[in-house]
């Protein structure tokens, strides 16, 4: 999906009181003024979204610099949405129309829908499913120490592993997006109708977010809307995460072992490696964690069956097919689509 855009939108006529936000000014140690710059103006929705808008002027004349995440603020969330980065910014326009009293002429409204317009920034996403959030938290504690890219050893920023974090070219992003779904900044959309059902959507799942700056955007031929409908999302995602240098193996965790209290868990272990649990343990206790473990569907009184490795290289992990849009998410209108 189109996570985040920023992009120049050509429109000479707007009510520019409406992107009245004060401005930031340095000054000297004397008290002179150095320079000045107009703040943006943040267009909130009611579910909390925003978009920042703000006034620019250059030789192509008036305009308007949007920056933002369309989709979060057309659908109210991000966890998917679309890959119709035109039409993305179309539907985002039109519904800022009436908001900032713009009145755009014929030819930029053809501009605006023929996609004819500059991008500086671009955000795709995609997520991968990995069965629990503890796979997805071990996956990023294993990349953080055991993987590298052109941009040199990753850096870790709350909960978030990011390849080329200062890099003003690109940029990978990993993270638990169920665990920031969490966060307190979540707490407007935790009411609206289908939050539960998007988080539920979001557990186990590795999200990965690839950022394209201006001096990268224009190398690959990507700096306009126009022909952005040509490009196969998925194959850019996954030219870039090539880039990265994943090596190193993680503990796959299954979901039952994921449920179970700590104590449980290297019971278990110790009945999956073979050990004869009843010479370990007193009867009491052999029993007792047998009747907490059978409500888990693990009977310790009979032999562990051989199971499949639960080690994986980070590659593999990421290597897998992507999540994708779920087949509800149009029925349910937690989705827009242009």
């Amino acid at each position: 999906m189109i996570d985040w855009i920023t992009a120049r939108i050509p429109c000479q006529k707007f009510n520019r009181e409406r992107l009245q936000n004060g401005c930031v000014a340095a000054f000297d140690p004397e008290g002179n003024p150095q320079w000045m710059k107009r703040k943006s103006q943040q267009v909130v929705t009611e579910a909390g979204a925003s978009i920042n808008v703000e006034a620019t002027s250059d030789e192509r004349g008036m305009g308007l610099r949007i920056d933002g995440n369309p989709a979060k603020w057309l659908q109210g969330h991000n966890v998917f949405g679309s890959n119709n980065l035109k039409g993305i910014v179309w539907a985002t326009l039109l519904r800022l129309l009436p908001i900032l009293e713009m009145e755009p002429t014929d030819e930029e409204l053809d501009a605006w829908e023929r996609g004819d317009y500059p991008l500086s920034r671009v955000d795709c996403t995609e997520m991968i499913d990995l069965g629990s959030r503890e796979n997805v938290l071990a996956w990023l504690n294993t990349a953080q120490f055991q993987s590298k890219s052109r941009h040199g050893k990753p850096i870790m920023t709350g909960g978030t592993l990011y390849f080329g974090k200062h890099s003003r070219r690109w940029a990978l992003k990993f993270y638990s997006k169920a665990e920031e779904m969490l966060r307190k900044e979540y707490r407007k959309e935790r009411l609206r109708p289908g939050f539960d059902r998007l988080t539920e959507y979001a557990e186990g799942k590795l999200r990965i977010e690839l950022v394209l700056r201006t001096p990268r955007l224009e190398e690959l031929g990507l700096d306009r809307a126009n022909v952005w409908p040509d490009v196969d999302m998925e194959a850019l995602i996954r030219f870039h995460l090539g880039k990265i240098d994943l090596s190193d193996q993680f503990r796959l965790v299954g979901e039952t072992m994921a449920d179970l209290k700590p104590r449980l868990v290297a019971v278990v272990k110790l009945w999956e490696a073979g050990e004869d649990l009843r010479s370990l343990y007193s009867v009491t206790s052999f029993y007792r964690y047998r009747r907490e473990l059978l409500s888990h569907g693990i009977d310790i009184s009979i032999a562990a069956a051989p199971s499949a490795p639960r080690n994986t290289t980070l590659r593999e992990a990421v290597d897998r097919e992507f999540a994708g849009i779920p087949a509800w998410a149009k029925e349910e209108g937690v989705i827009h689509e242009p």
